[in-house]
């Protein structure tokens, strides 16, 4: 316990350990009322003193080594707050010190729910309120003539000047953020590259991950979509490598529109995303935040939980499958996120996809019409709901109306051309279908008119549905909120109507009379369409396909039609 003239409770979440010493810093986070507010608040955040720049921070250099010599050395530095250190390490008879600096207390009272929450009122109030003060700088101090063993401790007497740690390097804002993480085989030894998750001002929260050399200043960021909200990175070394940066960053990322997560497996010496593991289904917290995010307030009468670092468990399917897949000719590493890999499977994943005949992905030209948000969206989620990739369409400057994104979800024919089936009238189509959450529903399967230029009535059915599934055929669970009929008139709640995963099977018949209507790729798709009535929410899958003449044979080719649509033939 450190106590003596002029030191207030604080609070603290982090200290700095080397070899030989323990440092410990009393930050600006004074607790009022020489600490007895915690037992009349109950909380620490309300317990906090009102901010004062005069207080500053008192650092105490602590012997560490057995039968040590217990505090050897006192400092000061302007007032400040921190979180989490970084790293510490003797250079000499020096002391360095990194850690994620902020200006004051103020990003304690952004983890308040209403102030992360991109769409209330109240994120974009305290943002202008507060400024950059909730975003902090990745900083270096250094603790000079740390006196060795032998020597006489530098400790000094009320009234006494403290010295000063000097701040020797500081990076800036929203280059550097928080959550920070090393190469572990680097602790207690000088560091170059440090990992953090940043606030760019994308978003109320954190929106990014980069990568600080603190040798050059030169900073890489890792190309997440907007919207995407990474969690704390964790640096698996590379057990042949030698560099420091020579390794991989794995980071579970909330994705804020369809509000589920995936782990994002990251170069950490370029910052490229090599490899992508989507979590499904939904997983929620009690605070009913997809996991694995750390428990926050619900509000601020509610801090019961405030800056808890604990997870929430949860025991719903991890992973589905890496996309792409990692390059492993140099870098060893699967045997070193074996824990996080073991349950990679070519599950599908999400709310329900046809997976036979082969449907409509994206490419190139769903990105190039659609958008880099859609199609990142679509690749973290192939099942994703219309209505999220709506939200999403509107927020994004690079959607355009030729995406169509009600139909087919705005993937395109000219993704999909090795992949046009060719039918007869009268013909059987055997289709599979996964669904993974069977939102409480109904589905369909029926001709679509998808012809370019016919934006204006998108969906337009050819005929009749060839197959209506009843409504309380398809009724199962979701982990979502909502009560909605059963299909026989009862009312039911998806939070308590269970049942499995459904993988079906079932034919459809291609109509007579489409010869014409449907002879040219791109016309007419074959498209499963599942509502869930009480979420909300659209889930589509499109089959490209030709209706070909009983008596031709068609040879396999696609060309140019003379309006620009494919043809085969």
């Amino acid at each position: 316990m450190v106590s003596g003239p002029g030191i207030k409770p604080a609070y603290m979440h982090s200290f700095f350990r080397t070899a030989d010493y323990i440092v410990l810093v009393i930050w600006g986070s004074h607790m009022s009322g020489m600490g007895l507010s915690i037992i009349t608040q109950q909380n620490m955040v309300d317990a906090l003193a009102p901010w004062d720049s005069a207080q500053k921070n008192r650092w105490f250099v602590i012997d560490n080594k057995p039968g040590g010599r217990g505090l050897v050395a006192e400092f000061e530095s302007p007032a400040s707050f921190c979180f989490h250190s970084v790293n510490a390490w003797q250079e000499g008879n020096d002391i360095v010190c990194e850690f994620s600096e902020y200006e004051n207390t103020d990003i304690i009272h952004g983890l308040y729910y209403e102030n992360m929450m991109s769409n209330g009122a109240n994120a974009e109030k305290f943002a202008k309120e507060k400024g950059n003060s909730h975003v902090p700088n990745m900083v270096r101090y250094r603790l000079v003539d740390i006196p060795g063993q032998g020597e006489k401790t530098s400790l000094h007497g009320k009234g006494e000047a403290l010295p000063l740690a000097e701040k020797i390097t500081s990076i800036p804002k929203h280059q550097s953020g928080d959550l920070p993480t090393i190469n572990p085989s680097f602790s207690t030894r000088e560091t170059r590259y440090i990992y953090s998750i940043i606030n760019r001002g994308f978003s109320s929260f954190l929106d990014g991950i980069s990568k600080v050399d603190m040798k050059t200043k030169e900073v890489l960021y890792w190309d997440n979509p907007k919207g995407h909200t990474p969690g704390e990175a964790i640096f698996v070394p590379n057990p042949e490598g030698e560099a420091e940066d020579d390794g991989v960053l794995l980071s579970v990322v909330l994705d804020g529109f369809s509000e589920r997560s995936y782990l994002v497996v990251i170069d950490a010496v370029t910052m490229e995303e090599v490899g992508r593991a989507d979590v499904g289904p939904p997983c929620k917290s009690e605070l009913q935040l997809p996991l694995p995010h750390p428990k926050f307030p619900l509000s601020k009468d509610d801090t019961s939980n405030a800056l808890s670092s604990n997870f929430p468990s949860f025991n719903c399917t991890f992973f589905s499958k890496l996309q792409p897949p990692i390059p492993v000719p140099k870098m060893h590493l699967l045997t070193c996120i074996l824990t996080f890999t073991l349950l990679l499977t070519t599950l599908t994943h999400g709310h329900g996809i046809v997976t036979s005949p082969p449907p409509r992905t994206p490419g190139p030209a769903s990105l190039s019409l659609c958008g880099p948000d859609i199609t990142n969206l679509i690749k973290s989620d192939n099942q994703s709901g219309t209505e999220i990739l709506h939200k999403a369409s509107v927020a994004d400057p690079l959607y355009t109306p030729s995406c169509n994104i009600f139909l087919c979800k705005g993937l395109q024919l000219s993704d999909n051309l090795p992949n046009i089936q060719k039918y007869k009238s009268g013909e059987v189509v055997t289709m599979r279908v996964w669904t993974r959450i069977p939102h409480i529903g109904w589905a369909s399967v029926a001709v679509v008119d998808a012809r370019e230029g016919n934006e204006r009535y998108p969906n337009l059915l050819v005929g009749k549905p060839l197959l209506n599934f009843e409504t309380g055929s398809l009724t199962g669970y979701a982990v979502g909120e909502g009560v909605g009929d059963d299909g026989d008139g009862k009312e039911v709640s998806e939070l308590e109507y269970k049942g499995p995963p459904v993988d079906m099977e079932f034919n459809v018949t291609i109509p007579e009379g489409l010869e014409k209507r449907c002879a040219v790729a791109g016309d007419c798709v074959l498209q499963w369409t599942w509502f869930g009535r009480v979420v909300k929410q659209t889930y589509e899958s499109c089959i490209d396909f030709v209706v070909v003449p009983d008596k031709s044979s068609v040879e396999s080719g696609v060309q140019e039609s003379e309006h620009g649509q494919k043809v085969l033939g």
